[in-house]
């Protein structure tokens, strides 16, 4: 309801917002809590979308859930009213030998672009969400847009190691809008999650990149009831 009121261009409903409205981070969404496509799905119809009004609704979709088919899910989905659709959880977040496994397997970045060209094919607006350019290029057959992440997002309080990551987090968001550039020229980019924790920080990526907008997760979330909380508790004591 806040987001809407404020003006919010879209909504991204992830299955990672249940743990964020807990305290959590993100990649508490990849931990065997429960179906992460049902916990969106549950999100979608009794928080978000009474909500939405006009606003569209991306909603995550993990690509190879083994309880029901993507097109299944899909369906489900665009009965419930959602515009669009993001790979999420992204396998992108694993790494090493855990990852190599799920490569091997067919479940890795693959099938994501996989599950987003069936997306965009029965109407959905679909978003890849990429970690690194290798990303942007094998997602890209089947996105109309990218979601870049810049890392997990953290609160930095030293001034001088702020500037550094924020400097680094712009280099590797670089990196990631030559790749789309060079592979799906025109696309919309919005840069995601790292250093960025304040509009401040915003107005420096826009100034030194060439993406399009910014999605927020964390920094929306769980990092405005933290320190809300944090807060409070110190002036009461």
């Amino acid at each position: 309801r806040c987001a809407v009121e404020a003006g919010s261009d879209l909504l991204f409903v992830l299955n990672a917002g249940l743990y964020r409205t807990l305290g959590a981070g993100s990649l508490a969404s990849f931990l065997p809590f429960g179906n992460a496509n049902d916990q969106t799905e549950r999100l979608l119809r009794e928080q978000v979308l009474p909500r939405a009004g006009r606003v569209p609704v991306v909603a995550g979709v993990l690509a190879e859930d083994p309880t029901l088919s993507t097109a299944e899910r899909l369906g489900r989905l665009r009965d419930l009213g959602v515009s669009g659709v993001v790979n999420w959880p992204a396998v992108g977040f694993v790494d090493g030998s855990l990852r190599a496994l799920l490569e091997s397997e067919g479940l890795g970045v693959d099938a994501e672009a996989a599950m987003l060209a069936v997306a965009r094919s029965v109407g959905f607006f679909t978003f890849g969400f990429a970690l690194c350019p290798d990303d942007v290029a094998r997602l890209a057959p089947g996105a109309d847009a990218f979601v870049l992440d810049l890392g997990l997002t953290r609160s930095v309080e030293d001034v001088k190691t702020k500037r550094d990551e924020l400097h680094q987090a712009i280099a590797r968001l670089n990196a990631m809008l030559e790749a789309a550039e060079h592979v799906a020229p025109g696309r919309p980019c919005l840069a995601f999650g790292g250093p960025i924790t304040d509009p401040d920080d915003a107005v420096q990526v826009f100034r030194h990149s060439r993406v399009h907008g910014f999605a927020g997760g964390s920094v929306f979330e769980r990092i405005p009831v933290q320190d809300a909380v944090g807060a409070t508790i110190r002036r009461f004591k």
